[in-house]
């Protein structure tokens, strides 16, 4: 028998960067870790004074389950912050642009660009 990778891994970190709250998100995102994806996101978000990134980079599969705590999370960022997602692969980027979640927060390529958007408060590309 050989090892392989544990299917469905999932983990959701919060850091700083240049003032930024940055969910990052890795592995796949459903119905089950959705539930811990809110409680990470939502209290992020909740204090994200100087703006907010989902970085859905390392996002391997995306549920409409994650895709509605993501919208949630948007509406959990105090009033007058920007928000913003990165989403490079079509992972997570199809399903953010097939539900419309794009049209309520841009999407970048990369997490460096995002943070510079949102800390500029310039959210459009």
């Amino acid at each position: 028998m050989t090892d392989s990778p544990t299917r469905g891994a999932f983990d959701a970190t919060v850091t700083d960067e240049d003032g930024v709250s940055v969910v990052v998100v890795d592995g796949e995102v459903d119905m089950i870790s959705s539930r811990r994806l809110a409680d990470v996101a939502f209290e992020a978000a909740s204090s994200a004074d100087g703006g907010l990134v989902v970085d859905l980079a390392g996002v391997t599969f995306l549920s409409s389950s994650g895709i509605t705590v993501l919208l949630r999370t948007l509406g959990h960022v105090p009033a007058g912050v920007t928000a913003a997602f990165v989403a490079p692969h079509p992972a997570a980027r199809r399903p953010i642009t097939l539900s419309g979640l794009d049209r309520e927060a841009q999407s970048w390529p990369d997490r460096a660009t995002a943070v510079e958007a949102v800390r500029s408060g310039n959210p459009v590309q």
